[in-house]
């Protein structure tokens, strides 16, 4: 059995379609005549058991999404596996405050507040607080992740797209700008941002991660890892008296793009919206039961 597959090239490559290899991790490109060619003498080469039982295991299961990363990830894995990985330093621009904000609530007193907040108080966010919720991210898989913040309204930061670095808790300025109805749309219309301070993109780098977590529950991992990471924002948000709205609707391949990042290194899985809220709407959701 063969997972070959053609796929169509970005405009600016010299060949207009591509034949991938998820088994080999190979991708041969191809013109219009030879991608004839190949599809009019391709022959199904003969399939070894094990691999269609590996092959059946995650199709059975209705996991095909997850397929190409499964495969990939054992492509070359000898390789991989004594291959040296060093992630250079960011050069951060924007040194954000390094100590806690004190919190209003308790774990458990934000357990019962916490509610879906799709408008906010639109006025610049303190910036040690939004710091403090900075400081949150703080996953399973550390390296996995890459953290890329869309700045609102933020006191002492300007509007704009930034990659957060947790070692050096800082900022690394992408483009500049007002972008909150251009957010709104890849969020699918989604309207929080118009009234928020900040926004959160939890996103993946593929190589890495295929690097890390080179077995199957290696991207339900990373799905888990996400949740678990939103929820202690969440949480942190309610005790720090912030709104958070939490999705994973986006435009995926326009959201590489409005953050700079390729596809096929970087995948955007989670967006976290935050804003200040009213004390009277806080103190109306813990006096609603639960």
């Amino acid at each position: 059995m063969s997972l070959k597959f053609f796929t169509f090239n970005h405009p600016s490559e010299a060949s207009p379609i591509a034949l991938v290899d998820p088994l080999l991790n190979r991708r041969e490109n191809l013109d219009i005549d030879s991608c004839i060619e190949r599809i009019e003498g391709f022959e199904e080469p003969p399939c070894h058991i094990p691999d269609m039982l590996a092959i059946e295991h995650w199709w059975n299961r209705k996991w095909q999404t997850a397929l190409d990363y499964y495969l990939l990830s054992h492509a070359s894995l000898e390789h991989r596996r004594y291959k040296a990985h060093t992630r250079l330093p960011l050069e951060v621009g924007i040194f954000i405050p390094s100590a806690f904000t004190e919190m209003q609530f308790t774990c458990m007193e934000a357990l019962k507040m916490r509610k879906t907040h799709r408008k906010f108080h639109d006025y610049p966010l303190a910036l040690d607080l939004f710091a403090s919720i900075l400081h949150h991210l703080t996953p399973k898989h550390v390296d996995v992740w890459k953290y890329y913040i869309v700045v609102f309204n933020v006191s002492g930061i300007s509007e704009g797209v930034y990659q957060y670095c947790p070692i050096q808790h800082g900022l690394v300025p992408i483009r500049q700008g007002n972008f909150k109805e251009i957010f709104a749309s890849l969020l699918c219309g989604i309207i929080d941002p118009m009234t928020a301070s900040f926004s959160i993109v939890l996103s993946v780098d593929l190589e890495i991660a295929q690097r890390m977590l080179p077995y199957e529950r290696g991207l339900r991992e990373i799905y888990i890892d996400a949740g678990r990471i939103a929820q202690k924002v969440v949480l942190s948000g309610v005790r720090y008296h912030l709104g958070v709205f939490q999705s994973a609707a986006m435009l995926d391949r326009s959201m590489c793009d409005f953050l700079q990042v390729s596809p096929e290194c970087c995948i955007p899985l989670y967006t976290m919206v935050i804003g200040a809220i009213a004390e009277d709407e806080l103190q109306f959701t813990m006096d609603s039961p639960s």
